[in-house]
């Protein structure tokens, strides 16, 4: 004589519950995602920054090797320009106040705020 079975010895997963692991799992690779563009975006506008701090050092350096060649605190060269690669325009102001120079560096990209940079010295 032949019996039928009527209980399922299967093992596996349901279809619901494949799905909610795909659910689960999108979501977490979209938040991985958005962590990778926000941390792409903060280390640019870092290094931007850094460009900008570079340059203008030498903006001051230059400014400080015209004072103290020249003994005396006046403009050589220019004292403003826009370097069109970088995409920022920059400006140097040296001022006499007594016995010192006090010069003065600016530097703007694109009328940004966030990228301003203002950086100056004092020569004796």
């Amino acid at each position: 004589m032949v019996t039928l079975r009527s209980e399922r010895s299967e093992s596996g997963f349901t279809l619901v519950e494949v799905v909610v692991a795909m659910v689960v799992l999108a979501v977490g690779l979209m938040g991985l995602q958005a962590l990778t563009i926000s941390a792409i975006r903060s280390v640019a506008i870092g290094h931007e920054r850094t460009e900008h701090a570079v340059f203008a050092s030498s903006l001051l350096e230059e400014g400080m090797r015209q004072v103290r060649a020249a003994n005396d605190c006046f403009a050589d060269g220019p004292t403003a320009g826009t370097d069109v690669l970088r995409g920022h325009s920059w400006e140097r102001e040296m001022i006499r106040d007594g016995n010192r120079c006090d010069i003065t560096v600016r530097i703007l990209r694109d009328g940004d705020p966030r990228f301003e940079l203002e950086a100056s010295v004092h020569v004796q």
